[in-house]
Formats: structure tokens, C-alpha cells, sequence
């Protein structure tokens, strides 16, 4: 996998995200952890999902490569807050 040393401390960029994604075949991957950040491929199979997840102090962006789902986000496990439906 390629990745490239930028000028900041314990930081890596990806050279290609989208490969790493397409090449994965675990149900998720971790690339990279930071104090603050984590980079992870998945490969949900059609009609999977993930179960609730808590990242406190931890920013996260989701990229669907291909397919449809839908994520939905909560401030604590009892409720969902938020729900938006994602596609490719």
C-alpha cells in the first residue's frame, strides 16, 4: 500500500484510497490511527451491516465506493438522531 511521510508529525497520507478500498477483502482494515483520527476500509457484504459503533473525540467521514446503505448516528446507543441514506 502505498503512503507518504507529509511534514507533520505521525501523519501518513494515502496515495489511493480508492485502491485500498477495492483491493480489501476483510470486513474492515485498518489503515492508519491517530490521536484523533483512523482510517479503515470495509467490505460489507449486500444486506450486512456493522452494528453501533461509539467514537467519542473522533472525527469520521464515510465514502461509499459502491452499493447503497444507510448510516445513521445517535449521541448515545438508546436513539438514532440522524439518518441518511448513502449510495456510490
Amino acid at each position: 500500500m502505498d503512503q507518504v511521510l507529509v511534514p507533520w508529525e505521525n501523519v501518513f497520507v494515502f496515495a489511493d484510497v480508492e485502491k485500498a478500498t477495492l483491493d480489501n477483502t476483510n470486513f474492515r482494515t485498518v489503515l492508519f490511527t491517530g490521536e484523533h483520527t483512523q482510517l479503515t476500509v470495509m467490505s460489507i457484504e449486500p444486506g450486512g451491516e456493522i452494528g453501533w459503533e461509539a467514537h467519542h473525540d473522533i472525527d469520521q467521514f464515510l465514502r461509499v465506493e459502491q452499493g447503497t446503505g444507510r448510516a445513521e448516528f445517535g449521541a448515545t446507543a438508546d436513539g438514532v438522531d440522524e439518518t441518511h441514506d448513502v449510495e456510490d
